[in-house]
């Protein structure tokens, strides 16, 4: 949700936090504290900087759960920000913070950045939104509206049909990883469904409290106490319901016999057609993600990777190359690599295209690449841990996802660790052309 106004402090603070933190950058972060409240945990990173707070609330129930899904959870969670008069979206323009309300796949959240010493009357207005029963039900028919609008622009969209194309080649119909790339599912304006849902979201045992920034245990602490609504389990679920429990509707993907060598779906009136080489990719914990990102930035990762000098610098035929990944990171992804030319080009286009991947995977990359692609690794690390709202999110990500804790942060160190041959037999195994399927959008005859 889009605030009209900031307090000049706390723009002034928040430009001080960039200069500070980039000073900061390699500095060992605070410890991040946590202790219990009944079933929800806290979590505390105390850092004062600058003087800002940010609090995050996290419910483990996202949209992948099937309760959630047949209770247009995700649709009352959002919703329950805007009051018909906007009273709540008023205190907080008045605080200068801007709310942040939404539920993704495994999890809800409400968080807003304020001023320190406003940390009491955030908290006061999180726990009035978590509270509020009037909810603005026109503006979620004009949510409704716009996402039917945006569907009928994405099935025109040539790059939309090519991701909905490769993620319907590896996963099943009814896999929740699909949703984002299919028609979305009606949703319901009553209001009572929508408080019923809500309040249960709320409710869900397994609750996060994450408070980073400018306050110290003493001082959150007593803010704190009788914050949340006591916890109730879900309908059918019990205390000991786990979020993997509820969430674990995934299903394994296509394996590479029951996907077709190559897809092809046409759209009208193209000038251009759009390629995709398609696969699945390993997920964040996977023992080969190190080496996957090597090999992917050298392929595909900047101005002058293997793939754009080819299709671009080489022949001309293409502005652009990219790799993409889509999913969730703690699954295996549907792995794109894709491009687009001119109709006229397009058979050419595709051999060049075709002829890069199977280059790369019979000759591997040279150490002197391995060094670029670690070096981008390690220095991309910097910017991703400059402030402790950033540190903490990638702690509670571990948390949420069940990885080891200091997954992210080891990436560079393990990357770094591989050695030049290690990386070519991981190339030698992955980008097999034999594994990969070509997806292509063009126009109609």
């Amino acid at each position: 949700m889009k605030v009209p106004r900031l307090r000049a402090k706390l723009l002034a603070s928040l430009l001080a936090a960039a200069t500070t933190f980039a000073a900061h950058a390699t500095t060992a972060p605070p410890t991040i504290e946590q202790w219990q409240m009944g079933t929800d945990t806290v979590f505390l990173l105390e850092d004062h900087r600058t003087p800002l707070v940010h609090v995050r609330l996290e419910f483990p129930v996202g949209n992948w759960s099937a309760w959630a899904h047949d209770n247009h959870a995700a649709d009352a969670f959002s919703i329950q920000a805007y009051d018909p008069e906007r009273r709540l979206l008023a205190r907080a323009d008045r605080l200068g913070v801007e709310l942040d309300v939404g539920m993704a796949t495994v999890s809800a959240w409400l968080q807003a950045t304020c001023l320190a010493e406003d940390t009491g009357a955030l908290l006061t207005l999180m726990r009035d939104v978590l509270a509020n029963r009037d909810f603005d039900t026109s503006e979620l028919g004009r949510w409704h509206q716009q996402r039917d609008l945006a569907w009928d622009a994405n099935r025109k969209d040539p790059q939309f049909t090519l991701t909905q194309a490769s993620a319907r080649l590896l996963l099943a119909e009814d896999d929740p990883r699909r949703r984002p790339w299919e028609e979305p599912a009606g949703g319901t304006t009553n209001e009572a469904r929508l408080v019923s849902a809500r309040d249960a979201v709320v409710r869900v045992p397994g609750r996060v409290i994450a408070v980073s920034g400018s306050i110290g245990r003493a001082g959150v602490e007593p803010l704190l106490d009788g914050f949340l609504p006591p916890p109730q389990p879900l309908p059918g679920e019990t205390l000991t319901t786990t979020a993997t429990e509820r969430h674990e509707t995934l299903q394994t993907m296509r394996p590479p016999a029951a996907r077709p060598d190559e897809t092809t779906v046409t759209l009208p009136r193209l000038t251009q057609v759009y390629l995709a080489l398609v696969r699945d990719a390993p997920p964040r914990h996977h023992p080969d993600y190190p080496a996957f990102q090597i090999a992917s930035h050298v392929l595909t990762g900047h101005f002058y990777s293997r793939m754009y000098v080819a299709l671009r610098h080489d022949a001309g035929e293409t502005y652009t190359v990219s790799a993409r990944s889509y999913g969730t990171i703690h699954r295996p992804l549907v792995h794109t690599i894709r491009t687009f030319t001119h109709t006229a080009n397009a058979g050419r286009t595709e051999r060049i295209f075709r002829d890069t991947l199977a280059t790369f995977h019979a000759e591997g990359i040279t150490e002197d690449e391995r060094n670029d692609a670690v070096g981008n690794l390690t220095g991309r690390r910097l910017f991703q841990r400059q402030t402790p709202r950033r540190i903490l999110a990638e702690h509670l990500t571990e948390r949420r996802l069940a990885f080891p804790e200091g997954l992210f942060e080891s990436l560079p160190t393990r990357a770094a660790a591989l050695s030049l041959s290690d990386i070519n037999a991981f190339i030698e195994r992955f980008y097999d052309p034999v594994q990969f399927r070509l997806v292509r959008v063009e126009a109609e005859d």
